[in-house]
């Protein structure tokens, strides 16, 4: 992430692996105390692809992107798109 130019945000710790949520990841919203981006291993599997995707949409997040979408389309703008699943306005996300 660092190297395509997307930064953990400031005053956030990265936790991974880390299996507190039983998603691909979560990043608290702040204020928070502490503030971090947590990653499950478990739930992201064995794909690199989907793990930088996962990494880079919880950075956008760290980094005030609120929107699930908005946080798409900031990791797609540093080379890690969505490819795994289509958002649905106002319904959650639908698979890919």
């Amino acid at each position: 992430m660092e190297n395509a130019g997307d930064h953990l945000g400031p005053g956030f710790d990265f936790l991974c692996p880390n299996s507190e949520y039983s998603r691909w990841g979560a990043t608290t919203v702040p204020p928070c105390g502490p503030c971090f981006v947590e990653i499950n291993l478990a739930d992201v599997g064995p794909d690199e692809a989907k793990l930088r995707y996962v990494v880079a949409h919880e950075f956008c997040h760290s980094n005030g992107v609120r929107n699930e979408q908005a946080a798409d389309d900031c990791a797609a703008a540093y080379g890690f798109p969505n490819i795994y699943f289509t958002r649905v306005a106002g319904a959650g996300a639908s698979p890919a």
